[in-house]
Order: structure tokens, then sequence, then C-alpha cells
């Protein structure tokens, strides 16, 4: 088990329908988990790595995404072990390993994955380095309008739900101060401040 992350085959996402349906009988096929990593790995160090490792995404989400940058999920890879399935997701700002079966039952968690995983980047160094250099270099560019414009919609849209009327707020308050009690007075200047 010290090497359980290791020893993942691949998985040909064809067999997906015949695996799910031998797995629905086993109860503790319906146990998962998905562990999130943020910065534990870079995700292009761990997409390098199993294309290194595995050749390219075999996930069901790879094969269904669309050919440009606009996808939820950018990548994936089915495993599997004789503990059960792990599926590896590239997203926008994480990278998202779900898992099944006995896997969570063994006590394996996401460190585990993550140390077995940087330990193993040695062997495939020079494989890693290859799919680098083959990846499309991309400059991102963010535009500062775009979101100051947006900001601006968003704060006109919430000031015109609070339906400000300051003339007629001047009026309310000066007639309220003549006619109505103390508490009163007060509990309608608390609303018009909080407008």
């Amino acid at each position: 088990m010290e090497n359980f992350f290791l020893e993942l085959q691949e998985f040909n996402p064809l067999d997906i329908l015949e695996l799910l349906d031998k797995r629905k009988l086993n109860d503790s096929s319906k146990k998962g988990e998905i562990w999130e990593i943020t910065n534990e790995i870079k995700p292009i160090d761990l997409f390098c790595y199993l294309s290194a490792k595995y050749g390219d995404p075999n996930g069901i989400l790879t094969i269904l995404k669309n050919d440009h940058s606009d996808n939820l999920i950018h990548w994936d890879w089915m495993l599997d072990s004789p503990k059960g399935l792990v599926h590896i997701q590239g997203h926008n700002f994480r990278t998202e390993i779900h898992v099944s079966g006995e896997v969570i039952e063994s006590g394996l968690n996401k460190f585990d994955f993550i140390s077995q995983i940087k330990a193993d980047f040695k062997n495939y160094g020079q494989g890693i380095s290859i799919t680098k250099k083959s990846l499309e270099k991309w400059t991102e560019f963010i535009n500062p309008y775009y979101r100051i414009k947006s900001t601006i919609e968003q704060s006109f849209i919430k000031l015109n739900e609070l339906n400000l009327n300051l003339e007629q707020d001047r009026i309310d308050l000066k007639i309220t101060q003549n006619q109505l009690e103390f508490e009163e007075v007060q509990e309608r200047w608390t609303q018009t401040l909080q407008k």
C-alpha cells in the first residue's frame, strides 16, 4: 500500500459502463470523496507527469470537451486499481482527485497521493520535460477596464434597488420629527441612514 498511487493502471474509457455495472453491486464503491489540490502540486507538473506515465488523457471528460480554452475541465485521467477508481481532473483553478471504493476505506488520503506522486517525478523527468516543451505557450491578458465596468454596473444595479428619493426622504423625516414619538423618529432615521 506504500506506493498505491504509483501502481494505478490506465483505464479504458470505453469500459466505463462495464465498470459501473460491476461496482453497483458492491456497497463500498458507492462511497466516494473528492480531494482538491490547489497549490500542493502545480497543475502543469501533474499534467506532464501523468502524460509521461500514462500517455494522453484518457478520461471521459477529456473526450467530451471542446477544442478551446473555455472548458470546465481541461483534462482528466481515469486510473483503476483493485481497490477502486481514481479519477484526476484538471479544472481552471484547482485539481480534483475523485476516489472511490476501498481506496477510502484503506485510509489513504490526498497527502499520500501528493507525496507519492512528487516522489515519482524523478522517474519520469525526461518524459515530463518533453511534454512541457510540447505544450502550446499562452499569454493571458487581464482586462482591467472590463472589471471596472462590471463593478460600476453592479453598483448601479444595487443603487437602483434601494429606491432612493432624497427629496422625499428629507420631507418625510421633517414631518415625522414634529408628529411622532422619539422611538419612531429614531427608527425612521435609522432606516434612512441604512439606505
